[in-house]
């Protein structure tokens, strides 16, 4: 994914958020005013690193200045913002790579057809469109894995303690 293909020395892009997140860590939202994708949840990313480029997020709640990035599998590479308040791709990107449908006869929801699986995006109670990301594919993602930060701080605080310790 080419993120220089601004003309300006700065590289910029737009999210729109709604206020207080309440956004489930495994959701992934399909959000037509970004033109970024971003993701605040590592457990979906492979590869997180830090990157020489910014990236520029201008919001309705502020701005933000990203320099983490991390490859969302089947998809590429996304901006990762631990602050952020949901995992955000941009159909504005996805359409470069996948063909996206939306159908608002039946229930309302967006396609997003890649090779190997169609994802879908249904409408929250909130109006937004978003893919549940199941445990299975979590799991596939870490390599059997469903382990997340609390668990992970709780196993690390747990070093030196013997089981008799927890009595």
């Amino acid at each position: 994914m080419n993120h220089s293909e601004y003309n300006s020395e700065e590289s910029y892009a737009l999210q729109f958020h709604q206020r207080a997140s309440g956004v489930p860590k495994h959701w992934i939202l399909l959000d037509t005013g970004s033109t970024v994708e971003s993701f605040r949840n590592p457990i979906i990313l492979k590869g997180i690193h830090e990157v020489e480029e910014t990236m520029d997020v201008h919001c309705n709640v502020g701005n933000v200045s990203m320099n983490i990035m991390g490859t969302f599998p089947g998809y590429g590479e996304v901006w990762y913002c631990k602050s952020g308040i949901a995992n955000i791709l941009s159909p504005k990107n996805i359409k470069q790579q996948f063909r996206i449908m939306y159908d608002s006869a039946d229930k309302e929801y967006f396609m997003v057809h890649k090779p190997d699986q169609l994802l879908m995006f249904n409408e929250s109670p909130k109006g937004l469109y978003y893919h549940r990301m199941k445990k299975r594919e979590v799991m596939l993602l870490n390599n059997g894995s469903l382990e997340d930060e609390k668990v992970s701080n709780v196993r690390h605080n747990a070093n030196g303690f013997t089981k008799q310790d927890y009595k």
